[in-house]
């Protein structure tokens, strides 16, 4: 992350890193997330403005498939350091 990254967050409380991931990797953890049945077990939907809906999913043991190893990824553990 960068200092202004870090910035962003300490006003916004949150920060997008664009191309945390490669192309491939969101392919990938597009297919876990879509195959994760644990997480649409848990699933919350709710409606947005734009007649879209937007899925959330509260999460609390990651385990060790792709997406639990992902959470715990370098990439991810020191950006979120």
């Amino acid at each position: 992350m960068t200092q202004d990254d870090k910035e962003t967050y300490l006003r916004d409380g949150f920060v997008v890193i664009k191309q945390l991931c490669s192309e491939p990797e969101v392919g990938i953890l597009r297919e876990a997330l879509e195959q994760d049945e644990s997480l649409v077990k848990n699933q919350i939907v709710l409606n947005d403005d734009n007649k879209g809906k937007t899925k959330l999913a509260l999460w609390s043991k990651p385990g060790d498939g792709t997406l639990g190893m992902f959470t715990r990824s370098e990439r991810v553990v020191h950006s979120m350091e």
